[in-house]
């Protein structure tokens, strides 16, 4: 029989339109794939097993705990970082520093970013990671500097004032490209993207369009304008000047939209991490906060909420001598805890109550005014204790001695862990408050580090416990 003639490719318009019948989907590595990869690393090249190879000493100092010098700040006498042979972890107790021996490759060996080191260390021990599509988080051919490119022509008098009442003079907001995605124009970046020839698989990876259902088929819409838009757009530059996330904010605020809307894709990156490392730098929890502080000449990087902090986040400021951590008021509890991730390095800043329960530094620079802001938060930076220290302040004042133990056993593993003058200049302070010994708090700190797991000093499980058990 004759051989059929195979079907016509599909119009460029219909790509655009139709992108489920006829457009590639772009494939993600499962997280079970990267663990089950992660797992036989970690089996076939045990942490320990990297670091001698690397020529490092290791000390024994418990069943399943070793010593050895940090190579993430580049210890010269006292061993901080501890290696936890259980779990196949580090975790460097001045610096901050922990991870697996894949974090650890990335150090020592300077692949560029995890997935590489991933990939590297794979081979070396008889593993294939798959060369798949390229991951949804890519931004491939510029397509998120094209998107603030478009949204920043769209910026109105209407948002240019709001951002000023902010405290954001217009010449500023041009300076961070901050855009706007209108209301009611649910194609404007796809057909803006279509003009400048890019491929309709490329911007769905990239999370600028999304699929939307339509009677016909499937239709290719603008992520920020698929609910009805309205959103500032504030993009997240690179050290190259492209562009690397987007965040939008509702305005005006509706009730049936979320007031800040990501990319569905996970966060890889810190808003303004591009200027890490400096010798200090202020974390905030959303970008308006970094931006008040970037006003004034504070350096400041944003974690895009309190959930977007992640554990690999802390190796990012290693070379930072300090860590200013400045949440919004009702996440002062995730402030201390964070802080304390960065050990002695990190920094609490205590905003002024008067801002209200939810008050950020972006209401702080409204209140004040940028010169009077300036001032003030040299001021609070100067002032801010570190996270041990937030941590003890923290505890109730009417705590029994005999439930300290268990109410702050992670703070008392943390000062277990730092150097002995540190260690007692805090176990004073838990001394004056409690009236218990110094011996025995030096004692229950040696304890608490014993008995911790390196998994304890990383996420939201870090911190003072509280002791009516809420």
């Amino acid at each position: 029989m004759p051989r059929e003639p195979d079907p016509p490719e599909p119009s460029a318009a219909r790509q655009w339109d139709y992108p489920h019948e006829a457009l590639w989907e772009p494939k993600v590595l499962m997280p079970t794939a990267v663990e089950s990869v992660l797992g036989e690393i970690r089996e076939r090249l045990p942490l320990t097993k990297y670091l001698v190879s690397k020529g490092f000493k290791l000390r024994q100092t418990g069943r399943n705990r070793m010593v050895a010098l940090c190579p993430f700040h580049a210890d010269k006498r006292r061993p901080n970082m501890v290696i936890y042979t259980d779990e196949h972890r580090f975790h460097c107790y001045c610096c901050g520093a922990r991870g697996d021996v894949v974090d650890m490759a990335r150090c020592l060996d300077g692949y560029l970013n995890f997935t590489t080191a991933l990939r590297a260390l794979a081979a070396s021990v008889g593993l294939s990671l798959p060369h798949g599509r390229p991951q949804i988080s890519e931004d491939r051919g510029g397509i998120l500097t094209l998107a603030a490119k478009l949204y920043a022509e769209h910026l109105g008098s209407d948002v240019l004032a709001y951002l000023g009442r902010r405290g954001f003079p217009e010449a500023f907001v041009r300076k961070w490209r901050i855009g706007y995605a209108p209301q009611k124009s649910p194609q404007l970046l796809r057909d803006f993207l279509r003009q400048h020839t890019v491929a309709p698989e490329a911007a769905l990876a990239s999370g600028v369009l999304i699929e939307a259902g339509a009677r016909d088929g499937r239709l290719l819409r603008d992520f920020f304008g698929n609910g009805g838009g309205g959103y500032i757009v504030f993009p997240n530059p690179a050290r190259d000047g492209g562009i690397i996330d987007l965040q939008g904010r509702a305005f005006p605020n509706g009730s049936n939209k979320p007031k800040y809307l990501n990319l569905p894709k996970g966060r890889r990156y810190l808003f303004n991490e591009s200027i890490v490392p400096r010798s200090s730098v202020i974390l905030t929890e959303g970008i308006p906060d970094a931006l008040s502080c970037l006003l004034v000449d504070q350096p400041a990087v944003a974690v895009y909420g309190t959930s977007g902090f992640s554990d690999r986040s802390v190796n990012q400021f290693v070379l930072c001598r300090r860590i200013y951590v400045a949440f919004d008021l009702d996440a002062h509890r995730h402030s201390v805890e964070i802080a304390m991730q960065f050990g002695l390095r990190g920094r609490v800043v205590m905003l002024p109550e008067s801002l209200g329960r939810n008050g950020d530094l972006n209401d702080f620079l409204m209140q004040r005014g940028a010169a009077s802001f300036s001032n003030d938060l040299t001021q609070l930076l100067q002032t801010a204790d570190t996270g041990y220290g937030a941590a003890i302040n923290e505890l109730p004042t009417d705590l029994q001695p005999y439930d300290l133990f268990e109410s702050a056993t992670s703070l008392l593993a943390a000062l277990g862990a730092v150097d002995p003058i540190s260690r007692d200049v805090y176990l004073q302070r838990l001394h004056v408050k409690y009236g218990i010994a110094m011996d025995t708090l030096r004692d229950a700190a040696r304890e608490a580090l014993f008995m911790t797991p390196s998994t304890t000093f990383s996420g939201t499980s870090l911190g003072v416990a509280d002791p009516t058990g809420h």
